[in-house]
């Protein structure tokens, strides 16, 4: 499982690359495959790496969507197939679950993570501005999570 760490200084302090770079080196034992950071304004995120899939060594996080919302993903993907096929204009099967995920938030905004991907996963977003085809707002949303779906016997 990999590792997904934030901090968001609500006083509108700058993040603290000093700050973050203590928080990874205490975390990279348990992501050891390598990872990224993001700092913009007062928000810094974080992710370590732990392989699982072969899609997932190719993967860049934190990712940045077409829109500038920035996703970290650690999860499984239960309907991936599915979704590639909903989002076949800006998702293919080389695609890796990161950028599938961020696809569905772009198509369907923040619902998406309550009823498009069907598997279980911790995710953390931070965005502003309008959701591509959404009509939502999500001005400075940042929240990690577990969710998870369970599939109808």
């Amino acid at each position: 499982m990999s590792v997904l760490f934030g901090r968001w200084n609500f006083d509108g302090r700058p993040a603290d690359r000093k700050y973050l770079g203590r928080a990874e080196g205490m975390l990279a034992p348990y992501g050891p495959d390598g990872g990224g950071i993001y700092i913009k304004d007062s928000v810094g995120i974080l992710f370590r790496a732990l392989h699982t899939t072969s899609e997932s060594r190719i993967e860049a996080q934190p990712h940045i969507a077409p829109s500038a919302a920035v996703l970290t993903w650690d999860g499984r993907l239960d309907n991936r197939d599915g979704l590639v096929r909903e989002l076949s204009n800006i998702a293919d099967t080389r695609s890796t679950d990161v950028s599938i995920v961020a696809a569905a938030y772009e198509r369907w905004g923040a619902a998406c993570f309550f009823e498009a991907p069907r598997g279980l996963g911790a995710f953390h977003l931070e965005s502003e501005g309008p959701v591509a085809d959404s009509g939502q707002r999500c001005h400075r949303h940042a929240t990690s999570v577990l969710f998870g779906r369970k599939r109808a016997s």
